[in-house]
């Protein structure tokens, strides 16, 4: 884990292909949906690429 910055209550680090099932719950729930929009991450494969392809590739 690369940590970024860390404090008593927070750890913040850049996300990794670890992190697909993650961003895959996050993008579909209805206030992303609403409010960003759908990206169309229906499966953990979605997921890592679009970690792949949009994230991590702003690294």
């Amino acid at each position: 884990m690369h940590t970024i910055i860390e404090t008593e209550r927070l750890i913040l680090r850049k996300f990794t292909l670890h992190d697909a099932a993650f961003v895959l719950e996050l993008l579909n729930t209805p206030t992303w949906l609403q409010f960003i929009g759908d990206r169309n991450v229906l499966s953990i494969e979605d997921a890592e690429n679009y970690l792949k392809n949009g994230t991590l590739k702003s690294y």
